[in-house]
């Protein structure tokens, strides 16, 4: 155990004892594949506390864990990234000295492009196609809508018609060739 700090003051005796604050807040970080981020962990108190890092899956980080990822930085901080996919999960920073313990916890999603939408045709008539698309994942982000290009393309104008559709379609008067 480590003694109290002990301090004079215009002849009174005072006995300091912080215990262990982080001065940052649990949150929710989104970011993309690829990039860097840094997770803040500013933490008080009197003794100066430990800082330790836990990733997603409770392991303890540290300068040496040799993961190339992860880079703790002197003033307690940890760098993420490049990040991949199999990086997000949450991400704890614990503060502790002889008086108290504090934590503080960063939930990490990592967003990647959605993939391909499944097409199909659910119904047909001699002059029209009814439409439907699933999308399998949506990569971590929210897809509001997609493009139907028809028509014919002309490389400098692009395409003569297109439509933004985010639910089944049906196309009409369709001529075909």
């Amino acid at each position: 155990m480590v003694d109290p700090i002990v301090v004079k003051i215009h002849g009174y005796f005072f006995i300091i004892s912080v215990p262990a604050r982080i001065a940052s807040f649990s949150r929710r970080v989104v970011a993309g594949a690829g990039q860097n981020i840094m997770l803040v962990c500013h933490a008080v108190g009197l003794p100066a506390p430990n800082r330790s890092w836990r990733g997603p899956s409770g392991n303890s980080i540290t300068a040496s864990s040799g993961n190339r990822h992860h880079r703790l930085l002197p003033d307690g901080g940890l760098v993420l990234g490049p990040l991949k996919p199999e990086d997000a999960g949450n991400y704890s920073c614990l503060a502790e000295n002889v008086f108290g313990r504090d934590e503080v916890t960063y939930g990490i999603t990592v967003q990647v492009p959605p993939g391909p939408s499944h097409l199909s045709v659910t119904a047909t008539t001699t002059r029209s196609l009814s439409l439907q698309w699933r999308l399998p994942d949506n990569g971590g982000s929210p897809v509001t809508g997609e493009s139907l290009y028809s028509g014919s393309y002309n490389r400098f104008l692009g395409w003569d018609s297109i439509v933004s559709i985010a639910t089944p379609y049906g196309l009409e008067s369709l001529r075909f060739k």
